[in-house]
């Protein structure tokens, strides 16, 4: 006797994993296929460094936030987000590092310690604006897409609107150039 499937996902990633959790709930029988061995996408750590196997590299969905509370609610999910902390290690290649918690002044400290104030400052800068275009942002996630245009004067403050273009359609070297960083470990 052969399955009887509604709807076949292609793909096991984190997109496929919520559309398929979002239509068995109203009961579609759903298939999921993925090429790859590991299913999660974007939402895993790979070693792809063979000269460094142990070497984790994130895919960096998570720095894009958790899954919209709208998603939650419709797979009737409960789920407890907890940030980590320290959440960002910067290695350098003469032993130092950075590491980023939310102890603001600690940041705050070690940043000053291994770069100027100005980097204290871009890095502030860059963090504001990043976090008001994120703000502004979250509404499209479950949104029809548009076009780049279209998103930025639908869903961008106006003040953002050019940077969020050019943010999207350039290089991060033009962007972060805007901050006016001084060391190049932190461009990088």
């Amino acid at each position: 006797m052969g399955v009887h499937t509604d709807v076949i996902i292609v793909g096991a990633g984190h997109n496929g994993l919520i559309a398929a959790a979002v239509l068995a709930k109203r009961g579609v029988r759903v298939t999921i296929v993925e090429e790859r061995a590991m299913i999660g996408g974007a939402t895993k750590t790979e070693f792809p460094f063979p000269k460094a196997p142990r070497l984790g590299a994130s895919t960096a969905s998570y720095l894009l936030g958790v899954m919209p509370p709208e998603i939650m609610e419709r797979t009737g999910t409960t789920l407890e987000l907890i940030r980590r902390n320290p959440h960002y290690f910067l290695p350098m290649l003469d032993g130092r590092s950075l590491l980023i918690g939310t102890d603001h002044e600690s940041m705050k400290e070690q940043f000053l310690a291994m770069f100027s104030m100005q980097d204290w400052r871009a890095n502030a800068a860059l963090a504001e604006e990043l976090a008001m275009i994120r703000d502004d942002l979250a509404p499209s996630w479950l949104a029809e897409p548009l076009s780049v245009q279209a998103t930025a004067e639908r869903y961008i403050r106006r003040s953002l609107q050019e940077v969020f273009v050019k943010l999207v359609t350039g290089t991060v070297e033009d962007y972060l150039a805007r901050f006016e960083f001084q060391s190049e470990m932190l461009i990088a």
